[in-house]
């Protein structure tokens, strides 16, 4: 296993008056490090598929209210939480 991680910074926007995020994204920046599960430095060349060839995957996120999203996240403790307090 190889960790690739990436720096970078999500900015998240939030409509203050429907009282919800609209959307997010992630911006990556130049920092990349790869790892193996110890945390140790590995050659990024080994971050290829069995053809030789580099492998990407995008930096794509849900967006809020997408089903995705909902189905996914529905039972986050902060759901839970007000769940109990509608109970109350």
């Amino acid at each position: 296993m190889i960790y690739k991680i990436t720096v970078g910074f999500v900015m998240q926007v939030f409509d203050v008056e429907k009282g919800e995020f609209i959307s997010q994204d992630f911006t990556c920046g130049d920092q990349v490090d790869y790892e193996d599960e110890n945390g140790d430095p590995v050659d990024p060349g080994l971050f290829s598929d069995s053809a030789g060839r580099k492998v990407y995957l995008p930096f794509e996120m849900y967006q809020p209210g997408q089903p995705e999203v909902i189905q996914s996240f529905g039972d986050s403790p902060l759901d839970k939480k007000a769940d109990a307090e509608e109970r109350d």
